[in-house]
């Protein structure tokens, strides 16, 4: 995370103050970020293991965070998730329990479409094995229709052990234990609106998280058009139920939702009611390696990685294999280099300027091996090109398109060295 950032005016470069609320508020779009007067930074944390050994350990680093305004979101393992303000970045970064700082992305909602062609067989599935009676089924998501069928019993009580929607404020439901934002809606109080007919602020107004849900383990009694109730049943139809709504009902990940936290609470509700957990988010970024070690990643990895019985997490994958560069010019494609070689690709930027001027910022997401090289070259559309290799920047180049420059100075990756 770059604790500085040029601003361009004209002809002049302005170095700002670290940690200034104008840097938080230049960070690209898809960094967490509320971009209010007083910016607050949504940030993962490496914490030192010996910081975390114990409850009398992890106390003084609780209130030193408290004392410059860092409010701990959710921790996994050594991974935790952050509210920064943006004043306080460079004192928490002092401090010698936390080993790295990065700053949270959002994330878009994978697995839009269903076909004919991808049946899953939950017909056979219900028949081999044991319709998953007994096992938690977690979804992180866009939420759940809870008044569906196929999440109820066949007495009509909810199947849904908990919703903890952490899109929404809710006075009437306060976040779960232990957390502190979001709202939470335990199993009574979703058969107390089931009984009454009454209504939840929560829900699912895109359907994604629905229709994911269904799929794992609808029961098949929303069954309608004359078809017996239960033809149409998930994988396990039997499961409890668990969900974490991360969406809105536009698809857009919210200003303050976190999968670390997320983790933490699917697995601690299993550890409290006893059973194992498998979980599922159809959700992704292109953003970030992708090699497992993004902090969120690592987070999943501390809860169900080896020695871990009982816990399990799928992710959806594969649907960026689409993004063409026909219908997705920015979306880099090319064959990997033999060792020795390099490689080179040009392709057209698009977007849509902001108004105003010196406010134009293309953010590229480059990611290579620590030991190999790569330079990136802006060619402006009157023809001028500006380079920059990888540590380097190109200082500013006034032309007839206006004022460029190529910054290439982020370091290598704390987690991987890339």
């Amino acid at each position: 995370m770059a604790l500085g950032v040029v601003v361009v005016r004209g002809r002049f470069a302005e170095r700002l103050p670290p940690g200034s609320a104008e840097v938080a508020r230049a960070l690209p779009g898809f960094v967490q970020v509320d971009r209010s007067a007083a910016p607050v930074l949504h940030v993962k944390a490496g914490l030192d293991a010996r910081a975390l050994a114990t409850e009398s350990s992890r106390a003084p680093l609780e209130r030193e965070l408290v004392g410059i305004g860092v409010q701990i979101q959710g921790r996994v393992g050594e991974i935790a998730s952050l509210r920064v303000p943006a004043a306080a970045l460079e004192a928490l970064a002092r401090l010698p329990e936390i080993a790295w700082l990065k700053a949270s992305h959002a994330y878009r909602v994978l697995n839009e479409i269903s076909t004919s062609s991808a049946q899953i067989g939950s017909d056979q599935a219900n028949t081999t094995f044991t319709k998953g009676a007994g096992v938690i089924v977690a979804m992180v998501d866009t939420g759940i229709q809870w008044t569906d069928h196929d999440f109820r019993n066949a007495d009509g009580t909810t199947r849904i052990l908990g919703i903890w929607d952490q899109t929404l404020t809710d006075p009437v439901h306060p976040p779960p234990a232990g957390f502190s934002f979001g709202a939470y809606y335990p199993r009574g109080d979703i058969d107390a609106a089931l009984a009454a007919g009454g209504s939840l602020l929560t829900g699912d107004g895109h359907g994604h998280g629905t229709h994911v849900t269904g799929t794992a383990a609808g029961n098949g009694l929303e069954t309608g058009n004359g078809v017996p109730a239960g033809t149409f049943a998930g994988v396990a139809p039997e499961a409890d139920l668990l969900a974490v709504r991360v969406f809105d009902d536009s698809g857009t990940f919210c200003a303050n939702c976190d999968l670390t936290a997320a983790v933490q609470f699917i697995s601690q509700t299993a550890a409290a009611a006893g059973k194992p957990w498998a979980g599922n988010m159809s959700l992704g970024t292109d953003i970030g390696a992708h090699d497992g070690t993004d902090p969120d990643e690592r987070s999943i990895d501390a809860a169900v990685g080896p020695g871990r019985r009982g816990a399990q997490m799928a992710i959806a994958a594969g649907n960026s294999g689409n993004r063409d560069r026909s219908s997705h010019p920015n979306h880099w494609e090319g064959p990997l280099p033999a060792s020795g070689s390099s490689v080179s690709d040009t392709f057209n930027l698009t977007y849509t300027p902001n108004s105003g001027s010196d406010n134009d910022h293309v953010w590229l997401d480059v990611w290579y091996k620590g030991a190999d090289s790569a330079t990136v070259s802006m060619i402006s559309p009157t023809g001028i090109t500006v380079s920059a290799a990888r540590g380097a920047d190109s200082g500013i180049v006034c032309s007839a398109d206006g004022a460029i420059q190529v910054d290439a100075t982020n370091g290598p990756d704390p987690l991987n060295g890339d």
